[in-house]
């Protein structure tokens, strides 16, 4: 009987020191996945996705904001424990694979009203990218299209409402956010979005985080996912319109 008493309070330690372990997620400053509110909070997509998973886990998370190359550098060198981001040159080898949390998709949105033919080309259209991205349509046709650089996502929206710009090229997530921060979802719902391609973006974690706190977090993740609770906070946030892919699509 002593004996089954101490291997349930060793088991019930390991779970608790686990549990209460601090989690450092280093999550990237960038509309809508994550910015300060105006009471200098973490807000957007990933510090409400690092929220759920504290509660799913019972892990402290703890939040910071940092730019883009900081978030998967620091995780890489053991700074921070966890980010969620896509791959990169600084994850790239450095940073654990752990689980993809959804796929974000490249879309090209249209401006209100154009149709494209059968062969849906777009030689002759003016789109519009942020510093010098949509790579992935610049590259898979070779279609004189005429790019048109701009500044900022909330720029680029409103252009593409007024008929400045023939469409835009972005994230699906950033182009619905921005259209519901400017009001313009009854101008732009009848607007023809183009997925251009999905890339996954992982829960990244550090090399260095002990395997019973990764483990909850991968499992976090996972039921995130299958009780709907993750779509719930992308639909939050971007509408109803959404829809959250996290499985590949496989072809036909």
């Amino acid at each position: 009987m002593t004996r089954w008493l101490l291997v349930f309070v060793a088991a019930v330690c390991l779970w608790s020191e686990a549990s209460a372990q601090v989690v450092r997620m280093a999550l990237l400053t960038a509309p809508p996945y994550g910015a300060l509110d105006s009471e200098g909070r973490a807000s957007g997509l990933y510090p409400d996705i690092a929220q759920a998973l504290e509660q799913a886990t019972g892990l402290d998370v703890q939040v910071e904001l940092v730019p883009f190359a900081r978030a998967a550098n620091e995780v890489a060198k053991g700074g921070a424990d966890a980010t969620i981001m896509m791959a990169n040159a600084f994850s790239d080898g450095k940073a654990v694979e752990a689980v993809v949390v959804f796929y974000t998709r490249q879309v090209l949105l249209l401006r209100p009203g154009l149709q494209l033919g059968v062969d849906r080309s777009l030689n002759g259209l003016t789109i519009g990218r942020l510093n010098g991205g949509c790579q992935a349509l610049a590259e898979r046709t070779g279609a004189a299209v005429k790019f048109q650089e701009i500044n900022s996502q909330a720029s680029a929206v409103g252009m593409l409402a007024l008929g400045r710009i023939d469409a835009f090229c972005s994230t699906e997530e950033a182009i619905r956010a921005e259209i519901r921060n400017q009001g313009l979802e009854a101008k732009l719902r009848a607007a023809k979005l183009m997925e251009l391609g999905a890339r996954p973006v992982w829960l990244m974690l550090s090399p260095t985080l002990a395997p019973a706190v990764a483990e909850k977090l991968v499992a976090g993740v996972k039921r995130l996912q299958k009780s709907g609770q993750l779509a719930t906070i992308f639909r939050n946030h971007l509408g109803s319109a959404y829809r959250l892919q996290t499985q590949e699509k496989t072809p036909f």
